[in-house]
C-alpha cells in the first residue's frame, strides 16, 4: 500500500550505507558519514562488538562516562565515518583511516558529539533533505 503525504519520510539507503552524507565543518573540513541506525547494519554490529567488554558495567549502571564515550567513539570510527576531506595536521593532509578518526574524536570530543548528533538525525538521510541540499548547491 502506498500512503499519500508521507514521502518526506522516505529513506535514502544510498546515503545511509552507500556513498554517505557530507557533514561540513569550519576550515573546509568535510566528514563523510553513514547513518547511525536505519539500514546501516554495520553500526549495530559495531555497537555489539565494542560494548561487549563493558556489558556487565552497562547493565549494572556502573560503567564510567569516559568508558562509554570512548566505546561510542570506537563504534563511530568503525561503522559510521567513511571518509573525510580537509583534515590537516601540521599543514599536511591526514590520511583517512579508522585509527585516525578515533584519534581525532579523542582529541576533539565536542566534534565527536556534533558528528554523532548529525548521524542519529534520520532527516539528514531522507530523500527530500538530500534533494533540497543538492538544489541549494546547484546540483539539482
Amino acid at each position: 500500500m502506498k500512503f499519500d503525504g508521507l514521502e518526506a519520510y522516505t529513506r535514502n539507503e544510498e546515503a545511509e550505507t552507500g556513498k554517505g552524507v557530507e557533514l561540513r565543518f569550519p576550515n573546509d573540513i568535510v566528514i563523510i558519514v553513514h547513518r547511525a541506525g536505519g539500514s546501516n547494519k554495520q553500526y549495530e554490529r559495531s555497537k555489539g562488538r565494542f560494548s561487549k567488554p563493558h556489558l556487565r558495567q552497562i547493565q549494572a549502571g556502573t560503567a564510567s562516562e569516559a568508558d562509554l564515550e570512548d566505546m561510542l567513539m570506537k563504534v563511530y570510527a568503525d561503522s559510521v565515518v567513511i571518509g573525510w576531506r580537509g583534515v590537516l595536521s601540521g599543514g599536511e593532509a591526514v590520511e583517512f583511516s579508522k585509527s585516525n578518526v578515533l584519534d581525532m574524536f579523542r582529541s576533539f570530543p565536542d566534534l565527536f558529539w556534533a558528528v554523532k548528533e548529525s548521524c542519529e538525525d534520520a532527516a539528514n538521510f531522507r530523500e527530500t533533505e538530500l534533494a533540497s541540499e543538492a538544489e541549494q548547491l546547484g546540483n539539482g
